[in-house]
């Protein structure tokens, strides 16, 4: 059973999570488009949901581009009501259900009016290993580089 520290089981929360996106993102979830024998991945939109008793949205958009041996990844992130803790920031992974490895996509801060976006652009091996997107909130000096206390979850599938 995979559980992220702050208690949350992301196995027990992957139906959900899951029933969520197929509703999200419907029948198009994944378009692929070709004009030059490349093949394009577009997950056009995905919502998280606040897991942490809070009124926190947010959405992501992400882009995969086919590299042939790599997959060109983006995601952009907006997200609305994140109560930000002092000595606190926000960290973004991607969570791989099956093995329980997360990756770390780097930390973020609110801005105004509690709102925040986040970037996160890179070349990956495995991309479709990843079933999760999860925000968390992590001490500011942390030196776990496990995710901490979950806040925002959003099915990637």
């Amino acid at each position: 059973m995979n559980k992220l520290k702050g208690g949350i089981n992301m196995n027990g929360n992957l139906l959900t999570m899951f029933m969520i996106g197929v509703l999200v993102l419907g029948v198009s979830g994944f378009a692929i488009a070709d004009d030059d024998d490349e093949v394009k991945a577009d997950i056009s939109k995905i919502d998280l949901d606040d897991v942490s008793g809070g009124d926190a949205t947010a959405f992501a958009r992400i882009k995969v581009k086919d590299m042939g041996d790599l997959h060109k990844v983006k995601i952009k992130l907006k997200a609305k009501n994140l109560d930000q803790m002092d000595d606190y920031v926000f960290e973004g992974w991607l969570v791989d259900e099956d093995t329980g490895y997360k990756l770390s996509l780097g930390a973020f801060n609110t801005r105004k009016h509690k709102n925040a976006k986040f970037s996160f652009e890179q070349k990956l091996v495995n991309f479709e290993i990843y079933d999760l997107l999860v925000i968390t909130q992590e001490p500011i000096d942390d030196t776990i580089p496990t995710p901490d206390t979950p806040i925002l979850v959003g099915a990637l599938n």
